[in-house]
Formats: structure tokens, sequence, C-alpha cells
């Protein structure tokens, strides 16, 4: 199967563009682009790098995740932290019937009505205020994204699938490990370089209903291998489970992006 040209316009730097051409594997006819996901290797800062490669899919499900931390300065800070069991028996009212128990037990004494009354002043009360229960932001998680691929072959199951799937793959690695140690690569080639000396997975940029996503992390990939094949092993048709990552957290700017 040839592959099928696609001429698409991406922001190469913050101030030019270029025309890229893309391999285009995939065969989903007249299928809208808004129900395909297009994967495509970018740098840092989410421009595309000067690469052809590409996975189109169907996105047949898919969501986002986004998550802020948040805490209040005063929650270790109240009576209830230092003395719980005594708080908790103020505010329940069984205060008065614990110490009159003791006190007539271990004394031979019991408390006033007068005193009584006055130690059931906190029963139903309690010391969380809205200025101690203030919540402080303390951090954010990275943007998630979690995507169902579904790939199927009209024509080569080699172009259309199973080429794809090696490709996903390879994003979800890194793209080199130094087979020696480090003490070994920092002997043989001494140069700062040597002391990190393998490459980390690619930077990724996700295409799907009209919004981009970048740059991403591959953070995980799931396929099944028991699905119908063609003679030469090459997979029919069968869904990916993909979860991506943002390299860094988020903030509205981010978000503004997504919608160009």
């Amino acid at each position: 199967m040839a592959y099928n040209p696609v001429k698409v316009e991406d922001v190469v730097s913050n101030k030019t563009k270029a025309e890229k051409q893309y391999k285009n594997p995939s065969n989903f006819g007249k299928l809208s682009d808004v129900y395909q996901a297009r994967i495509r290797k970018c740098d840092k800062e989410g421009a595309l790098i000067d690469s052809d490669e590409q996975v189109v899919a169907v996105a047949s499900e898919g969501e986002v995740h986004l998550e802020s931390q948040y805490s209040t300065p005063f929650e270790n800070s109240n009576p209830e932290q230092r003395l719980p069991t005594l708080i908790g028996m103020l505010q329940s009212g069984d205060w008065t019937n614990t110490a009159s128990s003791v006190l007539g037990g271990v004394f031979g004494t019991e408390l006033s009505a007068d005193k009584q009354e006055a130690m059931n002043i906190f029963e139903g009360r309690s010391n969380l205020t809205k200025t101690n229960s203030t919540q402080i932001f303390v951090s954010s998680a990275p943007f998630s994204m979690n995507m169902t691929l579904y790939f199927e072959a009209w024509e080569n199951a080699k172009f259309e699938v199973e080429n794809q799937i090696r490709l996903l793959m390879r994003w979800t690695l890194p793209e080199k490990l130094e087979n020696g140690s480090l003490i070994a690569s920092v002997a043989e080639n001494k140069n700062l370089q040597s002391l990190f000396p393998s490459i980390i997975p690619p930077y990724l940029a996700l295409y799907h209903g009209g919004k981009k996503y970048a740059p991403m992390i591959l953070n995980s990939l799931s396929a099944p291998i028991a699905v119908p094949m063609d003679s030469e092993g090459n997979r029919m048709a069968l869904q990916v489970q993909a979860s991506f990552l943002s390299r860094t957290a988020w903030d509205a700017e981010n978000i503004n992006q997504i919608y160009g």
C-alpha cells in the first residue's frame, strides 16, 4: 500500500509557519477529521519537529483530567488535634456523664446541677470557622488524558495497523538506553553528556476535535495481541488504551492554547 500524503500547516516556531508533509497510514475514507486523532512528535515547547511520522486513529473514547491540591494551614493547629478525646466528649455532651461517674465512683461525690449545666455549654458546638478552614492552593497535577484509539485495516494491515502500533510503542519508551554503566560511559567519553548517556521518550502533539494538546508524554500504552490477524501476523483491527501526560503542570493560558 502506498502512503497517502496529507498537507498540514502547523507552527514551527513562535514567529514562522511552514507546510509539512505527513504520511497518512490510515484509510478511513470520508470520516470527518473531527473524530480522528493525530499524534506527531514535537519539541518541549509543543512545536512540531522535522519528521513525517504520525499516528492516525479513530478516538472512540477519551477524557481529560485536571486536579489541583489544596490544604488549610490551620488543620493541625486546633485543639481537636491535641486533645481529640476531650474535645469530642465536650461536643457530644458526654463529658458531664463521665465526670459524674468518676467523681462518684472514686471520690464519693457528685457534681451539682449548676456545674453540670455549665459543663454542657459546649454540647453541639464546634471550633471550626470559615477562617481556620480556608483552603490554600498547594500545587497542580499535570494535565492528563486517557484515550481509546481504534485501528482497522481496509487495504493493508501492516501499514494501517501494525506499523502504527509499533510507532506508539516506540514513543512510549526511551529512544535509547545506555548498555554500560554510568562509570563506563564517563570513562569512554569524557564530557558532560556522558553523565546522561540515555535519551528520554519524545514529546508528542495530539490533535483531536480541532484542538491541539502539546507537549504531551505518552505515559502508558495497552494493546491486545490476541486479535484477528492476516497471514503475516499483522493485526487487522484493535483498540489501544493510551494515557498522556503534559510535560509540566498547566495553567489557564495552556487551556487557551488548546483552543487556538
